[in-house]
């Protein structure tokens, strides 16, 4: 991950997103995305966990959603799902036990 860290400054990536665990990546200079001004990308993903990293590069100021590309839904990459999502965000549920939104 530092390597890729740094590949992304040296490219001039400003910022960098990843759905990992939130008690690991901090000590890699990750924060909690939302409250530095980013949505995430779908609902199945737990607000501690949608991280993002300022690369010290590019623009400052930057917010807003975050949008998968295509692929990340064809392959339902996107967030936690099944049993493990609703452990964690058991609001997310209906009573017929699938996701509302994504």
């Amino acid at each position: 991950m530092r390597a890729a860290l740094a590949d992304a400054r040296e490219a001039g990536w400003p910022l960098v997103f990843l759905e990992g665990a939130p008690s690991f990546y901090p000590e890699l200079g990750f924060v909690e995305a939302g409250p530095a001004g980013f949505a995430k990308p779908s609902v199945r993903i737990p607000d501690a966990a949608f991280m993002v990293h300022d690369t010290a590069v590019g623009p400052r100021g930057i917010s807003g959603a975050l949008v998968y590309p295509e692929a990340f839904w064809a392959t339902d990459t996107a967030g936690l799902r099944g049993p493990i999502l609703r452990q964690l965000c058991p609001g997310l549920f209906a009573d017929d036990d699938q996701p509302t939104g994504a």
